[in-house]
């Protein structure tokens, strides 16, 4: 900015010189005219010849036509005790202009005078114009020169006059501005990896100067084109490769950074054993259809003639799954509507309206509500609202890792651009698991609510 300051001031500084020169050409005409007129008077009082004060005149006539025409076609335009940098350090003078006619007012740099600059008025003080000058406090008019023609001033601050010339296609001269690091790209191949598969990541991002990016893993960070000590993560040709090697949660982390600051973007990869999970027709409440060989559960408000079976929830609209549940295992459960889903022991109540068969309103069961608008969670009767909406997300993952003691709910979300879903944590129930039977279930709280369990 400083650099363009000193281009302008030099620029004006030229113009002023130039101005100097013309002036002075024209009063060197004067004078001559002056000297002129004396010889005229001289020989007309002394010699009384008719012919040569005809002369006289001729020179002088030419002359004074010879100093209108140097003045009126250069058009020097000088402002009087104005310098050209204005004194308030954000403005600067820019341009001049004349108007010969009405309504052709223009600046001298080419550009248009727009409406949003005053055009001047002249006054009745000798011959003087008025200079449009703008200021902290807004507009005013100040005597600018003596020329014979109406002139103007345009005041802008830099920042203004940079986005008028970059409008116009000439971009002001500005030092390259320092821009914090973003993310401009995130993507990953996959969410869920079964163990002894590899995923893979792709992370860009932008700013000034160029971010250098880095690779972590579970807190770790990796060393470029290398492996860690367990060759679980490595980074080569720029993409993260995670190996399943061991189960549970792996954190994958993107971090940009440069001299204007650092931007990161995280992941959460989950690593199980495949389980392929059915739900059983024997345990589903009369009012509860099965379909899509039997992975879907519907309320569909029609008895559907079950037959009488011991482990059939005769009151609750609820159904368990055929496949225990052991080790660790995740699975994935796609909703709509009102829906509980989770886990249970397999000696829960199936008999009457008591809590002690309805899921998460005992201490047999762990589920998590979902809804259009919310989540929440129930052990024992006890509900714990989650913070986290569904936000257009209709599928849960589930991930059970028996011998941690912990249940984990994930909203799973659509990736976009290629990317595979997310996983964004929702809640954990902790327990000391016995060793009876965990098998999964699903409530539908409403009619025309379902839920399917999704293959993976």
């Amino acid at each position: 900015m400083e650099r363009w300051r000193e281009m302008e001031r030099e620029r004006w500084r030229e113009r002023e010189q130039h101005c100097v020169r013309e002036r002075e050409i024209v009063c060197v005409c004067l004078c001559v005219c002056v000297v002129c007129v004396c010889v005229c008077v001289c020989v007309c009082v002394y010699v009384y010849v008719c012919v040569v004060c005809v002369s006289v005149c001729v020179c002088v006539c030419v002359c004074v036509c010879v100093c209108s025409s140097v003045l009126h076609n250069n058009r020097c335009y000088y402002l009087w005790k104005q310098a050209f940098v204005s004194r308030l350090m954000d403005t600067s003078w820019i341009g001049l202009s004349d108007r010969e006619k009405e309504g052709t007012h223009k600046w001298v740099d080419g550009t248009p005078m727009t409406s949003s600059w005053r055009h001047v008025k002249p006054r009745d003080d000798g011959g003087a114009r008025d200079c449009v000058v703008a200021g902290e406090d807004g507009w005013s008019e100040e005597p600018c020169n003596r020329l014979h023609h109406w002139i103007c001033e345009k005041v802008l601050d830099l920042d203004h006059l940079e986005a008028e010339r970059n409008k116009e296609g000439s971009v002001m001269p500005t030092e390259e501005e320092e821009e914090a690091p973003s993310i401009t790209e995130f993507h990953s191949s996959t969410h869920v990896l079964p163990v002894g598969q590899t995923a893979r990541y792709t992370c860009h991002a932008g700013g000034t100067p160029e971010p250098t990016v880095e690779w972590l893993h579970n807190g770790r960070p990796l060393v470029r084109d290398g492996t860690d000590d367990q060759s679980e993560a490595w980074v080569e040709r720029g993409f993260l490769f995670v190996r399943g090697g061991r189960y549970g949660v792996n954190t994958v982390c993107c971090m940009a950074s440069n001299s204007a600051g650092t931007a990161n973007h995280s992941a959460e990869l989950l690593v199980f054993d495949a389980c392929d999970l059915t739900l059983d027709p024997n345990t589903a409440n009369g009012l509860l259809s099965l379909s899509e060989d039997n992975r879907k559960v519907t309320w569909v408000d029609e008895d559907q003639s079950y037959t009488v079976h011991p482990d059939r929830f005769d009151w609750w609209p609820q159904v368990l799954g055929r496949e225990a549940l052991t080790g660790r295992c995740y699975w994935e459960v796609e909703w709509e509507g009102w829906v509980d889903i989770g886990v249970t022991y397999r000696g829960i109540t199936r008999r009457g309206a008591g809590d002690d068969s309805r899921l998460g309103w005992n201490n047999q069961s762990w589920v998590l509500y979902c809804s259009d608008g919310r989540y929440s969670a129930w052990y024992n009767r006890i509900e714990t609202d989650l913070p986290l909406r569904p936000a257009g997300s209709t599928r849960v993952g589930v991930y059970l890792d028996r011998p941690a003691g912990s249940l984990s709910f994930y909203r799973v979300s659509p990736g976009g651009g290629g990317s595979s879903d997310t996983l964004t944590h929702l809640h954990t129930f902790w327990s000391s698991f016995t060793q009876e039977d965990l098998l999964p279930g699903v409530g539908v709280r409403w009619g025309g609510s379902s839920a399917s369990l999704c293959r993976l």
